[in-house]
């Protein structure tokens, strides 16, 4: 069954729901947190009840979850060699770069 988002964060199907679909995706617990611009080790938290520090996302951070996991595809092919610095940088900054470093 295809789903659009995450079971509700007080859902006790959610843990097992967040990992399957970031698996799913291909991410890692660092990229996804880092996707969502939340600390790094807030993944691990919510993913495992058993962790020492399990907890479950507030709804701003749920609702960023879903924005990664199930947000509109990047665009397919997108050619840069024609981009200006500006609009990479933006791309970059779109994808979730907090830093950009040009060097030539």
């Amino acid at each position: 069954m295809l789903t659009t988002s995450l079971p509700h964060r007080d859902d006790p199907g959610f843990r097992q729901a967040l990992k399957a679909t970031r698996e799913a995706r291909g991410l890692s617990q660092y990229a996804l947190a880092k996707a969502a611009r939340i600390a790094t080790v807030m993944i691990a938290r919510y993913e495992n009840e058993h962790h020492a520090y399990a907890t479950l996302p507030g709804t701003a951070t749920w609702t960023k979850l879903n924005d990664v996991l199930f947000g509109a595809p990047p665009p397919a092919g997108v050619a840069l060699d024609n981009a200006t610095t500006e609009e990479i940088i933006n791309e970059l900054k779109r994808r979730g770069a907090t830093t950009v470093a040009i060097t030539w």
